[in-house]
């Protein structure tokens, strides 16, 4: 019984969930260990008054798990941890864990609407609607820019939005900047002032979408070929197509080129090396491959993908990364070099971009991130994935990539839980979004109608469309079909977002769907380059 759990509270007069310039510790205040977890200090619980550093200190813990709340006076509320009333703290014999917990008195509030401005006239007009989940900020430093630890929020349902508990000041409130929309209503900011306990309401910000371009440019696409996962045997990697067969010479020439000919000029290689059923996304695939005698894979990879990216083609390598590899676990500097370099020799003798599975926790200083500045010296360039977290501005300016549903759903302007993650205008770099689940209603079969209208809508919002571009050639869409936007007057409803219950590209043994695709576009029976080529389906 020698575990320790102590922690500081603090009273968070600014009122801006972080402990910073300002706040004061508060003294004489009680921290407990909620054993029965009701949210309220009961007899026989542990406890701790907070000295007159405003620390608390629980001794004598047996090892275990405990769930940490603080005692509010009455008048206050919680600010940290934030988005939860308590911290969860597991502590063995002997150590040591802490958890700090901010309050405020403040109860001020600023509130007001966004709409769209469909007439672009400044005035909210007859027909109008709201504006759901659309960001709002205060700009502390008045540059336009919702930078890093600016408070903000979304707009609910009915288009509302509402700042609240705060101290007194005055406030420069802004809308966020959405890619293809313009605002008007309050195109500049509004100023509210408050005192600690007065609000203001009423305030109105309103922004009208831009026409949709008459086409979009061929780099907004990507072809994301599928390569480890394709078949079911270990002995392979489970790669399939007709690699084994024909090389990669010979799955250019089937698959590739006939994409090249159609007007692809970006291509991801998801997986290339190959991969084993149950194992996580690992970077030395390659290594594996060649361990395993697999020559088949790895022989002519350099010498049939050099040309192709000598025509301007980008390819696109993606892989695991190092830090979520166990193989390049407790190596020492130079073997962990040797190491890297050679997992990733044959796309870079290539000249093929990497992208990085789970990557955006290689911060500066680290061997990953050391890596990713490694690429870039020569000339080429790193992919992260997936949305990043907002204090993360290394990879906000990269290159990023992540499955459709997964960048829509960590969204924090749409999804609260997520409110650690980076809002798109905090995005600078490339955005890469790869649709692996047919929209709600919808399957892999019919992708060749649904499929050049869920592209635009990405590319609508500034970021690239990752598909794949083989169903679509087979299907007889053409790439102005999917490039060229639909008059107004014809379009169908609006695309839904992809539901988390649909089935992923990603996972090919999920659901009959899906199966069908893979089996489609890993039958080497039928000929790409065949005129009329029609695919019959159940």
């Amino acid at each position: 019984m020698s575990a320790t759990i102590t922690g500081f509270l603090v009273a968070d007069n600014n009122a801006n969930y972080s402990w910073d310039t300002g706040d004061t510790r508060s003294v004489g205040s009680r921290a407990y260990l909620d054993a029965n977890d009701n949210a309220q200090f009961d007899a026989g619980e542990f406890s701790a008054l907070s000295n007159d550093n405003g620390q608390f200190r629980i001794e004598g813990l047996q090892a275990g798990t405990y769930r940490v709340r603080q005692v509010l006076p009455e008048g206050w509320r919680q600010t940290f941890p934030r988005h939860r009333d308590h911290a969860d703290l597991t502590v063995a014999d002997g150590e040591t864990h802490a958890a700090d917990f901010g309050r405020t008195q403040a109860v001020s509030a600023v509130a007001g609407t966004v709409f769209n401005d469909l007439n672009n006239n400044g005035t909210r007009d007859e027909g109008e609607a709201s504006e759901a989940y659309r960001g709002v900020y205060f700009d502390d430093n008045n540059n336009g820019l919702n930078d890093l630890g600016e408070r903000w929020t979304s707009t609910d349902r009915r288009g509302n939005f509402a700042f609240t508990g705060l101290p007194s000041g005055e406030y420069r409130i802004r809308l966020m900047s959405h890619y293809g929309w313009t605002p008007t209503f309050g195109a500049d900011s509004a100023i509210a002032v408050v005192n600690g306990s007065s609000s203001v309401f009423g305030l109105q910000f309103a922004h009208y979408q831009e026409a949709e371009p008459a086409t979009y440019d061929a780099n907004k696409l990507i072809s994301f070929l599928q390569i480890g996962g394709t078949n079911t045997i270990a002995a392979d990697r489970n790669v399939g197509w007709n690699i084994k067969t024909q090389g990669w010479s010979g799955f250019i020439s089937q698959y590739v080129q006939p994409q090249i000919d159609w007007g692809v000029r970006r291509v991801m290689l998801h997986n290339p090396f190959g991969s084993l059923e149950g194992q996580h996304f690992r970077a030395d695939q390659a290594i594996a491959a060649r361990e395993a005698g697999l020559n088949w894979l790895l022989d002519d990879f350099v010498s049939a993908w050099a040309p192709v990216i000598a025509q301007g083609v980008e390819v696109v390598a993606y892989v695991g990364s190092p830090m979520n590899d166990p193989s390049f676990d407790g190596l020492d500097d130079r073997a962990w070099w040797d190491r890297v370099l050679d997992a990733f020799d044959l796309p870079l003798q290539a000249g093929m971009n990497i992208g990085l599975d789970m990557s955006l926790a290689a911060n500066p200083g680290s061997r990953d991130w050391a890596f990713v500045e490694e690429v870039r010296t020569r000339g080429l360039d790193v992919y992260g994935e997936p949305r990043p977290p907002e204090d993360a501005l290394h990879w906000r300016s990269s290159r990023l990539f992540a499955e459709d549903w997964i960048w829509q759903d960590t969204n924090p302007e749409f999804n609260p839980d997520t409110y650690w993650a980076a809002r798109d205008s905090q995005i600078t770099g490339e955005v890469t979004r790869l649709i692996s689940r047919p929209p709600e209603g919808e399957t892999w079969a019919t992708m060749g109608i649904w499929g050049p209208a869920y592209a635009r809508a990405i590319m609508r919002q500034g970021h690239v469309a990752a598909l794949s571009v083989l169903a679509l050639l087979q299907a007889g869409v053409t790439l102005d079909d999917v490039l060229t936007s639909v008059p107004t007057a014809e379009r169908t409803a609006i695309l839904p977002a992809p539901s988390s219950d649909q089935t992923s590209l990603l996972a090919p043994d999920a659901d009959d769907a899906t199966n069908w695709l893979i089996d489609e576009l890993n039958d080497t029976a039928f000929d790409l380059n065949e005129e009329n080529t029609a695919w019959s389906m159940e």
